[in-house]
């Protein structure tokens, strides 16, 4: 739960890559946030490791600065909506998220929207 009281979920997600010609494959880890009660929830419940989905949001890039002084970037997919993928078995059995009618505040910003000092990690 956020410091404003609203729930949140974060997750990481890993994407494949295969070259053509070539017989090797790269893996890639993306940090995944879903704001609010019903999706994180559903995130919650359904989502475990080795689960295809499939996620449409927002990067979000912060700053700040390690604990050796150098300043470092920090990207994750701020989510709007999750799919589940995969067998039609799997996906049968999964209700979809309920849309939320009013907007949450985002970890890494006030109340306001406003950005924390650099640096501070909400997480």
């Amino acid at each position: 739960m956020a410091k404003s009281g609203k729930h949140f979920a974060k997750f990481t997600i890993a994407t494949n890559e295969k070259f053509r010609g070539v017989e090797k494959q790269t893996t890639e880890f993306h940090p995944v946030v879903v704001f609010g009660d019903a999706k994180a929830k559903f995130c919650e419940a359904y989502l475990h490791k080795g689960r295809m989905v499939m996620v449409k949001g927002k990067l979000r890039h912060r700053y700040y600065v390690d604990k050796d002084g150098v300043k470092r970037k920090y990207t994750q997919v701020n989510a709007d909506q999750i799919t589940i993928i995969g067998k039609r078995s799997d996906v049968d059995s999964v209700p979809t998220p309920k849309e939320e009618e009013e907007e949450s505040t985002e970890p890494g910003g006030d109340e306001e929207g406003q950005p924390k000092s650099p640096g501070e990690d909400p997480f």
